[in-house]
Parts: C-alpha cells; structure tokens; sequence
C-alpha cells in the first residue's frame, strides 16, 4: 500500500480525464490569457525544482485572485478566482505543502458553483486529506461529495457547447460517477485509496500524455571549436537535446517517467535501451509502455519504492530471466508487479535476484 503514490496517480488521472476531458470541455477555462502565462510560470518552476519561484509565483497569484472579485460581473471570467486557486492548491500539492494546498482547495470549493469544476476540487481535496494524519473520515466525505455534486451536476440541462453535445457531456460525466463510485467502495472497504483505474487502451499512445513528453539531454556540448588559431575552451557546456530518436528507420517520441520537461543523461552514469516485449505495463502510470515501445534505463542496481525497472529473476531451474515491472516495496518485501489490463499478478523478488536497471524515458512510435 502506497497512499501517497495513488493519490498522486489520481491527482494526475483528474487533471487530464475530469478537469481537461470534462470540465473544460462543458465550459471553457475562466481565466484570462494573463493569470494563465502566471499559473504555467509556476507550474513551470515547481516541475523544474525551482521551489522559492513557484512559492513567490503562488504567493503573488493569490494576491491577484482577490482582486478578481470585481470581474465577477463579466461572464467569461465569472470563476477565474476559483479556478487560480485551485491551481495554486495543486502546485501546493506538487511542492509537498498538503495543509496549503487542502487551504487553497477549499477556498475554491466556497467559490465555484455546484458544477464540474467543484466536484473535481472536493475529490482533490480528499486525495490531499488521505495522506495526512487521521483525516481519512474527512477524506471519505469530500469524495462522497464530489460524488454529489457531479451526479447532480449531470442530471441538469445542458446546452451543446465546445462542440460536445449534451450526450457527450452526460456520458463523460457518469464515466466519472462509476470511476468515483468504485474508489469510494473500494477504500471504505479497506482503508486507504487505491490507484485511479486504467484508461481505454483502444487509442493508441493515449498513456501518453503530452504533459510527459520530453527532451533527452545528452553529450555535452561546447559549442565551436576553432580549425584555425587555438582559442579558449568552454568549461560550461550545454547539452545536445532532441524530442525524438530514430531507431532502426522509424522515429520515436520521448516521454519522461515523471513531471520532468528535460531527461539528463549524467556523463558520470550509463544508459541503456531496451525494446518492451508484451503487454504485462500497458496501463502503467503515468505513461503506459506498449508492446515493441522503446525504454531508456540508467544502468544500476539502485531502485526507489515505485521505480519502473529491468529486473533480472531467477526461475526455478536457476536460469536468469529478465523482465520489465514496477519496483515495490512494502513491509520490507520487495516485489515486481505487472500494471496491465490483462492480468494482475505480484512477482516476489527472491535473495538472488536484482536490478538490472530503472527507467528514466519511455521512446513510443511517431504515427506517420
């Protein structure tokens, strides 16, 4: 059990099936080009590590959200308060401040109107209250909430907007409703949250997400080196980057592991490809690999709870097997476990066998 994983996972499965597949699509953002260019300055800089940037960025969006108020009588921005706040409360999250964020969360809850938007926050906000100490009541009762909201949300009138008819909408959102009802059941059942359920795989690449794609930094660069007259050296080289690679004449797209924009490969380290052969991660999170998808690994034995990894196991007959799972730790085991729509299984990882190496970038097939 890892909560803070899955809540993680699920905070990411809302943003892209409930808030950018439903919310947006019944009502455009309400914010104005201004806050957005503010709002992907944070973000930009809480993925980038740049923590003391993203607070001051979040500090200075705040102050600009009361000054919204006055907006509120220009219809396309009647919720532009709300929805800066909510992302202020997710860029919280990203930074590790659970109490701000769920703060920030429920501001915005107080100021949307029962609509799509609020039940996303209030399911936000109870993924924010599972991972802090004896909340888990309240997390249960946010979620019962937003499950609320969107059932009433749905059972409303809707006129045909942003080219999504009614159907459309109402179809979108009581796949919500079932996903939420599931989570619900299944963590009153057993305490804790489960990971957000896999996506439709009918489309392809559609794990990948665009908020993973990448540049795959590597070989250091020192710019021109004179044929002539010898000149001083660059001793601080940029890196090559490229957003694809051709292999064996067909090209492929990078995606990185996490939120990271840039995949650096250090000079110290060393790297490896390998072709993904079968389906046992095709609902991985948060980009899924398909059969015949190309990972990169950083070759070492070193693992994190939660890695992607190449793992070497030993079968019965003490031959060396390879294979391609999610790294688990919990309770002092140590597991590999399959993330498919096809089979849920656990391989206990035993005192001979080990890490081979740990994804840092998924290479998927460009359509043509």
């Amino acid at each position: 059990m890892d909560i803070k994983k899955n809540c993680d996972d699920w905070m990411i499965y809302v943003y892209k099936e409930w808030l950018d597949g439903l919310a947006r699509k019944e009502h455009d953002s309400y914010l104005r080009e201004s806050t957005k260019n503010m709002i992907e300055r944070m973000k930009k800089a809480a993925h980038l590590k740049k923590t003391e940037e993203a607070w001051n960025l979040l500090e200075r969006l705040k102050r600009l959200n009361e000054g919204f108020d006055s907006e509120a009588r220009i219809e396309k921005y009647k919720y532009e308060k709300p929805e800066s706040y909510m992302e202020c409360a997710l860029t919280a999250y990203e930074l590790g401040d659970l109490r701000d964020a769920l703060e920030l969360f429920h501001i915005a809850i107080g100021h949307f109107p029962n609509s799509a938007y609020k039940a996303i926050c209030y399911w936000m906000a109870g993924c924010v209250q599972w991972q802090l100490p004896s909340r888990s009541e309240s997390a249960v009762l946010s979620w019962e909430r937003s499950l609320q909201v969107m059932s009433d949300f749905s059972s409303e009138k809707l006129d045909y907007v942003n080219g999504l008819a009614e159907k459309e909408i109402k179809d979108n959102c009581n796949k919500a409703i079932k996903d939420m009802r599931g989570a619900i059941n299944k963590a009153t059942r057993d305490g804790y949250p489960y990971m957000p359920p896999p996506e439709s795989t009918d489309t392809k690449n559609k794990h990948a997400s665009s908020a993973y794609s990448a540049r795959l930094k590597f070989l250091p660069y020192f710019g021109a080196i004179p044929a002539g007259d010898p000149a001083v050296v660059d001793n601080h080289p940029d890196m090559v980057d490229v957003d694809s690679l051709e292999i064996e004449g067909c090209s492929y797209k990078i995606y990185g592991i996490r939120k990271e924009r840039e995949v650096r490969m250090k000079p110290s380290s060393r790297y490896f490809l390998a072709k993904a052969d079968g389906h046992s991660m095709n609902v991985a999170q948060p980009v899924n690999i398909e059969d015949k998808d190309y990972v990169l690994l950083h070759n070492t034995q070193e693992a994190q709870n939660n890695d992607i990894v190449a793992a070497v196991v030993f079968d019965p007959t003490g031959l060396e097997t390879a294979t391609l799972k999610r790294y688990k730790v919990e309770y002092g085991r140590q597991f590999l476990k399959f993330e498919s729509d096809r089979e849920e299984r656990e391989i206990p990882m035993l005192e001979r066998d080990y890490i081979q190496g740990v994804v840092v970038a998924i290479l998927k097939p460009i359509d043509d």
